[in-house]
């Protein structure tokens, strides 16, 4: 079993706290938007993690959670990300389709997140990334590895520092 540490682990959170900060500008300048999303001077950018908190893979979770929360801590401390401050939401997946669909539609519909991350199973992550994708919201994955995701047909971009063997091989590149 591959390990991280917590440095690299933090490196990877405050990566993703970037990524989030300049997402919705990159798909504005790429076209990709499907309009300005307006943020208020007092608004947060909410990110919804769906997590695996019930079931044997809440051990995982719960550093997940953590991670996120030291990152969005340290970043709020730093003035927040354009001058925005950061607010984690949490809700547990179960490891469950319906269960984690009914917690991501309530994250984008009723407490209107910016973005989604998390979930371990892969089904979950599939089911998740299509919702996300048609409403316009970025979806990080944390922990399925599955090819739909990851692989030829993604449309996501490719890391090299993917510790699965054979899953992200070279440099950091976008999946053609």
């Amino acid at each position: 079993m591959n390990t991280i540490s917590r440095r690299r682990f933090l490196q990877l959170a405050a990566a993703t706290s970037g990524t989030l900060a300049f997402s919705n500008l990159a798909a504005q300048v790429l076209g990709r938007s499907s309009g300005p999303r307006v943020a208020y001077a007092g608004e947060s950018i909410k990110i919804g993690i769906l997590d695996p908190l019930s079931n044997p893979y809440k051990t995982s979770s719960v550093h997940d959670v953590h991670g996120a929360t030291v990152a969005v801590d340290r970043v709020n401390k730093d003035g927040g990300v354009l001058g925005r401050q950061v607010a984690i939401l949490e809700a547990d997946d179960a490891s469950n389709v319906q269960t984690a669909l009914k917690a991501a539609t309530k994250f984008i519909k009723e407490d209107r997140v910016d973005a989604l991350m998390g979930t371990f199973n892969g089904e979950v992550a599939l089911a998740v990334s299509d919702l996300a994708k048609k409403e316009n919201r970025l979806f990080m994955v944390t922990g399925a590895h599955v090819p739909e995701l990851t692989g030829a047909g993604a449309t996501r971009t490719r890391s090299s520092s993917c510790q699965v063997p054979g899953c992200c091989p070279g440099p950091s590149r976008p999946i053609s």
